[in-house]
C-alpha cells in the first residue's frame, strides 16, 4: 500500500506538525509532507505492480488531525475517489481505502466543535460509497468531564471496597491471634497434664456438687479403681466402701 499526498498546501495547514526554531508548529508542506504526491500515484502504483513481492491492495490517505470541519475531508476524499477509479481502470486490484486524519477534539471550551461522527460517516458514504470498496477507519471516543453523580458513585464504590478490604484484613489478623492463643492454651494444658500424670502423689478434683472431675494415675493406683470408674461419681466414692471411711458431706 502507498500513501499518496493530496495537495497538502491547499488544506489550511491541518497536517503533520513540524516545530520551527521559534517554537511554533507549522504545517507539513509539499516539500516535507510524508507520502506520495497525488500526481505521481499512477506511476508509483504501476512500478509496485511490476514487482513480484508487492501486492497492491489499497490506498492510504492522511490529511492531518484536529480538523473541525468536513470540507477538507470531502475535498481529499473526492480526489482519492478519482484516483481510485483511475487505478482500477489501469488494472490495479484496489480493494480498500484507509482514511487517515481525524476529527478535532475540543480539549478546551474555546475550541471549535468538530462535526458529529454521523455527519462524517454520511459524507464518506456519499463520496466513497459508489466505489464499493472496504473503508478502513479508526474511531476514538471523546469523553467530556464526568458529572457529579458518577464521581460520587465512584467515590462510594471505592470507599466501600477499601472498607471491605480493611475488614477482611482485620478478620484475618484476629483469626491468627485466636489460633495462636488456642495453640498456646493446648500446649499449656498438655504440659500440665503430663506433669500431673507423672506425680507419685494421688490427685483428685471435685466440682461444687461433689462429683469427681479429675484423677491422676497415682490416685487410681492408690484406690484400685480406673479413671473411668471414678470420673463423674459423687458421694460416697466407690473405694470408701472397701475401707469403711465416710466421705465428707461438703466438697473441699
Amino acid at each position: 500500500m502507498t500513501e499518496p499526498s493530496v495537495g497538502v498546501d491547499q488544506y489550511r495547514g491541518y497536517y503533520v506538525g513540524i516545530k520551527a526554531e521559534d517554537g511554533s508548529v507549522v504545517a507539513g508542506k509539499a516539500d516535507n509532507k510524508f507520502g506520495i504526491p497525488y500526481l505521481r500515484a499512477s506511476e508509483v502504483y504501476a512500478r509496485a505492480a511490476a514487482l513480484p513481492a508487492i501486492d497492491v491492495a489499497g490506498i492510504d490517505l492522511h490529511i492531518g488531525s484536529q480538523i473541525t470541519e468536513l470540507a477538507p475531508f470531502e475535498k481529499a476524499y473526492t480526489l482519492i475517489a478519482e484516483l481510485t477509479l483511475q487505478l482500477l481502470a489501469e488494472g490495479h486490484a484496489i480493494r480498500h481505502l484507509d482514511l487517515g486524519g481525524g476529527l478535532g477534539v475540543p480539549y478546551r471550551g474555546d475550541n471549535d466543535i468538530p462535526p458529529h461522527p454521523d455527519e462524517y460517516g454520511a459524507m464518506c458514504k456519499r463520496v466513497l460509497g459508489p466505489l464499493g470498496l472496504k473503508l478502513v477507519l479508526r474511531m476514538d471516543g471523546w469523553r467530556s468531564a464526568p458529572d457529579l453523580f458518577p464521581n460520587v458513585l465512584t467515590a462510594l464504590v471505592t470507599a466501600m471496597s477499601i472498607a471491605l478490604v480493611s475488614v477482611l484484613v482485620l478478620l484475618r489478623n484476629d483469626m491468627r491471634r485466636r489460633q495462636k492463643a488456642e495453640r498456646d492454651l493446648a500446649d499449656a494444658l498438655a504440659f500440665r497434664k503430663a506433669m500431673e500424670d507423672s506425680l507419685v502423689t494421688g490427685l483428685r478434683a471435685r466440682d461444687l456438687q461433689g462429683r469427681t472431675t479429675y484423677v491422676n494415675p497415682a490416685f487410681c493406683e492408690m484406690v484400685g479403681f480406673s479413671a473411668g470408674e471414678l470420673l463423674g461419681r459423687g458421694s460416697p466414692a466407690p473405694y470408701l466402701s472397701l475401707i469403711h471411711i465416710s466421705e465428707p458431706t461438703r466438697p473441699y
